[in-house]
């Protein structure tokens, strides 16, 4: 019996090869899917075939040379495909007890630190001083990895360092509206009145506060900083007025008022 490697189960011509029941998981490589099989007693690659999503199949080229070979054939771009992501996966990193963006953690990561965080992971970054003295910087740079939630694009995360220390990140959302928010973080802690086309969706617990456009509630950012009610930040956000009830947000539950 054969083991498939395989991330899709689809209807292929090697049957006898992928027609079986087997334990399954994808796997991408530019973009195409590869199909590793093996036979269950040993880790020896059988066939290698790339599929487009034209539909197209055939032999990967450099892959091709892995064939009869076992799977410690160096694929270095090969990589698992993530599992289904939420909202909440943008906050969350093995380095954080807080929400954070890829490790960088308001009031904690230096702009040292940073720098560091941007530089392992090859991000390149513009700076813009700022203020007196050039105590605000501003660090711009495209979302790593990439996520369905975020915009692609150079300027899609900015992050304020002032007197050294990272005080806010603010990261520009895709296709993300206040049901999304709601659904994945519950009840706020409070929507206040940002603008007069705007509400601010608040969590002081987690440090997020989320902009909704009246109009089409729609969600084009967040501002990620250090959470509490002590945070200075937190304390701007619920003193802009109480929920605006042009918004249409005025409804929605909100946890126990911070006191």
């Amino acid at each position: 019996m054969k083991l498939v490697f395989v991330i899709l189960l689809f209807a292929c011509q090697s049957g006898s090869l992928l027609g079986q029941s087997s334990p399954l998981r994808t796997v991408y490589l530019d973009e195409r899917l590869i199909f590793l099989a093996t036979d269950e007693n040993s880790d020896q690659i059988d066939l290698v075939v790339l599929r487009t999503r034209a539909g197209t199949a055939g032999t990967f080229g450099n892959l091709a040379n892995c064939v009869g070979q076992t799977l410690m054939c160096s694929v270095p771009t090969l990589t698992p495909v993530p599992a289904t992501l939420s909202l909440a996966d943008v906050f969350v990193h093995p380095a954080c007890t807080v929400p954070c963006y890829q490790g960088i953690i308001p009031r904690v990561t230096t702009a040292a630190g940073l720098e560091t965080i941007l530089s392992s992971n090859g991000v390149s970054y513009t700076t813009a001083p700022l203020g007196r003295e050039q105590r605000l910087i501003i660090y711009t740079f495209t979302a790593f990895p990439q996520s369905p939630f975020i915009l692609n694009e150079q300027d899609s995360i900015s992050v304020d360092v002032t007197g050294g220390l990272v005080d806010a990140i603010y990261i520009r959302l895709n296709d993300v509206t206040a049901n999304t928010v709601l659904e994945t973080f519950g009840a706020p802690t409070a929507i206040t009145t940002g603008s007069e086309v705007s509400s601010y969706i608040i969590y002081v617990q987690h440090g997020l506060v989320f902009p909704v456009l009246h109009d089409t509630h729609s969600v084009e950012f967040v501002f990620v900083h250090e959470p509490g009610v002590n945070s200075l930040r937190t304390q701007y956000f619920l003193e802009r007025g109480t929920c605006d009830e042009t918004s249409g947000l005025c409804a929605i539950a909100t946890a126990t008022p911070v006191p």
